[in-house]
C-alpha cells in the first residue's frame, strides 16, 4: 500500500510531505494572524477607534491606562485632520 510513496529510484517521496506542511503553515498564518487583523480593522471601522479602547474595557475587562487614553488624544486630532469625512471642508487647517 505505501508502495506509491516511493519513486523509480527506491528513495521516499517527501514532495507531498513538504506541500502539506507548506498549506499548513499558510493556512495558520492566514486565519492566525491576517483574519483577525482585517476582522479587528473592520470592527474599528464600523464602531470607531475610541469607542473599541472603551468598548475593550467594558465588555473585555482590559484596563485602560494613562499612555493609552495620552496615545488616543494625540491621535484622534491626526486622524480627524487627514479624514475625507471631516467637518471642516479640507480637513483642519493650521
Amino acid at each position: 500500500m505505501a508502495g506509491h510513496l516511493r519513486n523509480t529510484f527506491g528513495h521516499r517521496d517527501v514532495l507531498p510531505g513538504i506541500v502539506l506542511r507548506c498549506l499548513q503553515r499558510c493556512a495558520m498564518a492566514v486565519f492566525s494572524t491576517v483574519l483577525p487583523i482585517f476582522l479587528l480593522s473592520y470592527a474599528i471601522h464600523r464602531i470607531g477607534s475610541v469607542s473599541a479602547l472603551y468598548l475593550a474595557d467594558v465588555i473585555l475587562g482590559e484596563r485602560i491606562s494613562l499612555p493609552q487614553i495620552a496615545g488616543s488624544s494625540l491621535v484622534l486630532p491626526g486622524v480627524l485632520g487627514i479624514s475625507p469625512n471631516s467637518r471642516t471642508p479640507g480637513g483642519w487647517r493650521a
